[in-house]
């Protein structure tokens, strides 16, 4: 089976074992499967992943958050001027804090509540 590429006109002999897909949409799904590959490869090279722990759908899944969730602060951090690198990163530290007391998220902007709206004469965040 063969497939040419409108675009450079050049012929790609594929070797598959779904012969009865069309040659084109055989095409689509090997382009389709690269692009996974290089996302893949991003991962592995920027984020500093060495391998994917898991093998179910489930545990990839999982591990691309956690991944995602230490790399966008640190992404975040990177972009702030150096002088003000120290407070971001302590505010993302006590949002990272909250998430695991699995609080919830919006409650962290919830303004104080009256009664403890002063605490030795300052005002309380949460």
């Amino acid at each position: 089976m063969t497939y040419r590429d409108a675009e450079t006109n050049i012929v790609y002999p594929l070797v598959t074992n779904t012969l009865d897909l069309p040659a084109r949409t055989s095409a689509d799904l090997y382009k389709e499967r690269w692009q996974i590959e290089l996302f893949f490869k991003w991962i592995k090279q920027n984020l500093k992943v060495k391998s994917i722990l898991g093998t179910s759908m489930n545990a990839v899944k999982a591990q691309f958050w956690i991944i995602l969730c230490a790399y966008l602060p640190s992404a975040v951090v990177s972009k702030v001027p150096v002088e003000n690198q120290r407070v971001v990163t302590t505010y993302i530290i006590d949002i990272a804090a909250e998430l695991v007391r699995a609080r919830r998220f919006y409650k962290l902007f919830d303004p104080p509540k009256q009664e403890n709206a002063t605490q030795n004469g300052q005002l309380c965040l949460l």
